[in-house]
């Protein structure tokens, strides 16, 4: 129960931040669209592996895919520059800092 907490979690903060992630709103609407699509195709595949096998022999490898992605995502974020399409492979760049976004 707490593996599905941490990865609903997780995708939900991704849902709520990629719009601030990116310059584009054009990077944002794809991102969210390719992590919909991609969350609805998994959850349907690897349903139908786990009615097969179980879900025992999946759970170790899909939380450490999960794991990889989420710190390509925030590796992403950290680094400066602006590279929108990379948003979709997790290596996104925002010009814009936290703290600069605060200074008015």
């Amino acid at each position: 129960m707490l593996i599905l907490l941490g990865v609903t979690a997780a995708a939900g903060a991704l849902l709520t931040f990629i719009p601030q992630m990116t310059d584009s709103g054009v990077a944002a609407l794809v991102a969210l669209l390719v992590l919909t699509a991609a969350a609805a195709w998994s959850r349907m595949w690897f349903g139908a592996l786990a009615d097969r096998y179980g879900t025992a022999p999946f759970k170790a490898p899909l939380i450490g895919v999960t794991v990889v992605g989420l710190l390509m995502v925030a590796a992403a974020v950290a680094t400066s520059g602006t590279q929108q399409w990379a948003l979709l492979l997790g290596e996104s760049r925002s010009s814009v800092r936290p703290t600069e976004a605060c200074r008015i």
